[in-house]
């Protein structure tokens, strides 16, 4: 019998995969089992197998646990693409081959996708993959761990990809309204069934001031106000620059609003402006007056030399002897006559040096008065009353006439002192 007629011709599925042992399946052409007599053979990558068609004509290899019939299986390399040759022969002797080429792909690359921090609420995510391969892109909006949106989307010939989510239509899904705060877990798969991940989160900044609107939440900033505190600095600065964004009076080079007394001077912002006075130091002139009280005592608060009461500093050259001596006598006459002036024996610049001791003597050479730690505080200040000695009782006022005042201080490492005459007058 002669028998010239080819066997059906198989089929390989071609296939793209991650796996390097693949298994690679295809059919005999028939869609049935093989005609009694008919063999068939499947060889790739130097392995050749026999293999048998199920029922209904399919067939499988699979590269890891079966056993060539002959030949070494090489080592699938990831990039390369594999020919496969299924061979059908039949008992004359005839035989059919698959027409298909390179059907087996290794592709062991995972697409990538770029983590970002965005400020638009309808987002551009990219990433990469090989070139002019579709890439499915599945989206977690809400952290569940399930994806919310798909796409599909071809890399271009350089394997780069892009997704405009405000414009790309979705293939199951819809894309949601984000909101500041709001975080995009991105999974993109290869037709290899590699997979990359990615994070897009949401970080909206209403007012431009450099803080997201989380956290001017969670500072309690206006998110629609980049000057929350209005001192000309904008919120996002004053966090960087570790002031307080919502006290006008906190900043660096910032200027408190109109109505503000920031140094507690008893002056608003707008008067200390218009008086030349510091606004944020409450004794411009550093005479230990406020700048408030010298306007009340009708006294200039830029002039250290011009106050009520005040110690002038000494390198204001208010008084030669202060700046000469530290110290200066300011009355050397004690009234007694029921007003605030000359009331108390009052020692110019003496907080200056805590370590003193002030010593009142009568003409007799008898202490009737001694303090240490001298201050100028009237409710201990020498008033023409003695303090309590040998021979004078404490509490005892003093008569009228010439008393002798010893003044003893220290400067650093140097004891000082200064004397001088007084006069109680009633």
């Amino acid at each position: 019998t002669i028998d010239t007629t080819d066997p059906a011709i198989p089929t390989v599925v071609s296939q793209t995969t991650s796996d390097t042992t693949p298994v690679i399946t295809g059919t005999n052409g028939t869609m049935a089992a093989l005609p009694a007599g008919e063999t068939m053979t499947v060889t790739v990558n130097g392995a050749t197998y026999d293999v048998v068609p199920d029922a209904d004509g399919n067939w499988s290899v699979d590269t890891e646990n079966d056993t060539p019939a002959s030949g070494t299986l090489g080592t699938f390399v990831d990039g390369n693409s594999y020919e496969v040759v299924a061979t059908i022969t039949d008992a004359a002797g005839n035989d059919s081959v698959d027409v298909s080429n390179n059907e087996v792909t290794i592709d062991t690359s995972s697409p990538t996708v770029d983590s970002a921090s965005e400020t638009d609420t309808t987002p551009i995510i990219t990433g990469n993959g090989n070139p002019n391969e579709n890439i499915i892109i599945e989206i977690d909006t809400n952290g569940d761990g399930t994806p919310d949106v798909t796409y599909t989307i071809t890399t271009d010939t350089n394997g780069d990809w892009s997704l405009d989510t405000e414009t790309a239509a979705p293939d199951t899904g819809t894309f949601p309204d984000l909101t500041d705060g709001d975080i995009l877990n991105i999974t993109v798969t290869d037709p290899a069934g590699n997979e990359g991940t990615g994070i897009v989160d949401i970080s909206v900044d209403s007012d431009n001031d450099g803080l997201t609107n989380t956290e001017e939440t969670i500072l309690n900033t206006d998110p629609n106000n980049p000057d929350t505190d209005g001192d000309n600095i904008l919120d996002g600065q004053e966090v960087i620059d570790d002031t307080n964004p919502l006290d006008d009076c906190d900043s660096i080079n910032g200027l408190a609003l109109d109505a503000s007394d920031c140094d507690d001077d008893g002056l608003t912002t707008s008067q200390e402006i218009g008086l030349g006075t510091d606004p944020n130091t409450a004794d411009t002139d550093g005479d230990s007056i406020p700048d408030g009280q010298e306007i009340t005592d009708n006294t200039d608060p830029l002039d250290p030399c011009d106050s009520i009461g005040g110690t002038n500093p000494l390198d204001a050259g208010c008084s030669p002897e202060v700046t000469n001596t530290g110290i200066s006598v300011k009355n050397e006459i004690i009234s007694l006559d029921g007003n605030d002036t000359n009331a108390f024996f009052e020692i110019e610049n003496i907080r200056s040096f805590p370590n003193n001791t002030v010593q009142i003597y009568n003409r007799w050479g008898v202490i009737v008065y001694e303090m240490n730690g001298y201050d100028n505080n009237p409710s201990t200040a020498f008033k023409g009353i003695s303090n309590g000695r040998v021979t004078i009782q404490k509490n005892e006022e003093l008569p009228v006439g010439v008393y002798f005042y010893i003044i003893k201080y220290e400067n650093g490492n140097n004891s000082l002192n200064k004397a001088g005459y007084l006069y109680i007058n009633r």
